[in-house]
């Protein structure tokens, strides 16, 4: 099985139900499981202001998919949990799921890029991540998510306001 890092982020609704949400769904993906999953931060959104402070977290997962099919399946949670695709770029979101990571491998298509193309100015992602695993290697750079927390230039407000219990987020487990 190979280890993945998923970022996730809301601003509409229910935040923190739907980060729950979210959760639940990647680890009733089949051949992948939630192993691992940071507290949750309030942060300022970035690149379009005009909009509500999100919450996010990562989340670490076993798999056996590969990263297409991977990014297949949440995308398919974003629309099941009701992600608006046409909103602007950067907008209001009840859902966003993005692989940041997975194993040591670099990806580079049209679709998917891996590590995401912009972990490195985004304190949401690197935060968390660091909560995680300090000490994981960015594949593409071969620094530690510790150095890149140290060398990320993104100075926008960001806080840890809960913890998530792993075991509350396991139960009724159905794969699809």
């Amino acid at each position: 099985m190979s280890k993945a890092y998923i970022g996730i982020g809301t601003n509409v609704g229910n935040k923190l139900d739907n980060i729950k949400l979210a959760l639940q769904h990647i680890d009733h993906i089949q051949t992948t499981e939630l192993t691992g999953v940071s507290s949750i931060f309030e942060t300022e959104p970035l690149y379009y202001y005009e909009q509500d402070y999100f919450y996010n977290a990562v989340a670490e997962i076993k798999t056996e998919l590969d990263p297409v099919v991977l990014l297949q399946k949440l995308k398919e949670i974003e629309k099941q949990m009701g992600r608006d695709f046409k909103v602007e770029k950067n907008g209001p979101r009840l859902i966003d799921l993005d692989i940041e990571f997975f194993e040591d491998i670099v990806v580079e298509t049209n679709n998917l890029e891996i590590p995401h193309s912009r972990i490195y100015e985004r304190m949401f992602v690197l935060k968390p991540m660091y909560e995680l695993n300090k000490n994981f290697k960015c594949s593409k750079t071969g620094k530690t998510i510790e150095l890149l927390l140290q060398e990320c230039k993104d100075d926008s407000k960001i806080e840890k306001i809960a913890n998530l219990d792993i075991s509350s987020l396991k139960k009724n487990k159905r794969e699809y």
